[in-house]
């Protein structure tokens, strides 16, 4: 398509290195820079781009386009994803039991996020004003803003492993900040997005389509998609 693209490492978590989606989300933002750099000295100068991902990489990706944006050295322009979880409200994530009003449901849901924030979370707090403060760090629908990027994003009805539900409060934020986005919706999907082709490849030229509309200068040259 033209553009310059680069792929991004992460650590992955293990019991030893305890890895989260915070300290994961850290990386991504201290290896943007690089990026920019790496393509500089290749002799891609790079003014502005755009960043995508899916599953994990697509709640990467929208905690740098909704947190980080501001200190990104260059302008980002656009952000696409497909199934990544944008929120950890316990009610939700069904598939795994978390909405069970239990103490083993309560306790299974503290442990389950606070490894993906890397932190220990009370149980008691949950579905508190102080978990949502909490939680924050790593909830992308909670950084939307009315100065978000415009956003293309997909989500399929029977996902288990990101669940379906959890979806519904980025669709919701964008919309109530007037957001530009497109949001595909595919009823017949799971996590690993093998169905419904044509809902599929309509998702993927509404990211085409954006990928042009927003990172392109007249040549396209100058415009990198992460």
């Amino acid at each position: 398509q033209g553009y310059v693209a680069a792929g991004i490492n992460y650590t992955l978590r293990t019991d030893q290195n305890g890895a989260s989606v915070l300290s994961q989300s850290i990386e991504i933002k201290s290896a943007i820079p690089e990026v920019v750099k790496a393509a500089e000295a290749a002799g891609y100068p790079i003014r502005n781009m755009a960043i995508g991902g899916g599953s994990a990489g697509g709640t990467l990706a929208m905690l740098y386009a909704f947190r980080d944006a501001k200190v990104a050295p260059v302008p980002l322009r656009f952000l696409f994803e497909a199934v990544g979880p944008s929120s950890f409200e316990r009610k939700d994530w069904h598939s795994y039991g978390l909405d069970k009003d239990t103490p083993e449901s309560r306790a299974a849901a503290a442990g389950l996020f606070g490894i993906m924030l890397g932190q220990k979370i009370d149980p008691s707090i949950l579905d508190t004003p102080e978990y949502h403060d909490v939680i924050k760090p790593i909830s992308g629908y909670m950084w939307v803003t009315p100065d978000s990027v415009p956003t293309v994003i997909a989500y399929g009805t029977h996902d288990k492993v990101c669940p379906f539900d959890s979806s519904r409060h980025l669709v919701q934020a964008l919309k109530e900040n007037h957001v530009p986005y497109e949001y595909f919706e595919l009823p017949h999907y799971g996590h690993g997005l093998q169905n419904d082709s044509r809902i599929y490849r309509m998702y993927m030229d509404a990211v085409k389509e954006g990928l042009a509309k927003y990172l392109d200068d007249g040549d396209g040259k100058d415009a990198d998609a992460e």
